[in-house]
């Protein structure tokens, strides 16, 4: 799964990011930073909770393939 977060301007937002997606129970994923791009293996997880995990420290998610 990949998603767009286009407000992640900095290493600062990358750290959020990966401890927010962490405590979801993500943990197998790749943020890129240049792209501002999220690319995830989802498991048991869905998009949802990824999305919900993003948006809920108040950055913007947009799914760009699941």
């Amino acid at each position: 799964m990949k998603f767009l977060v286009d407000n992640m301007t900095c290493k600062h937002c990358v750290m959020h990011i990966t401890n927010a997606l962490k405590q979801a129970g993500f943990k197998k994923f790749d943020i890129d930073l240049p792209t501002q791009t999220v690319t995830l293996k989802l498991g048991k997880l869905t998009s949802d909770d990824a999305k919900k995990a993003v948006e809920g420290i108040d950055y913007h998610f947009q799914l760009m393939e699941e």
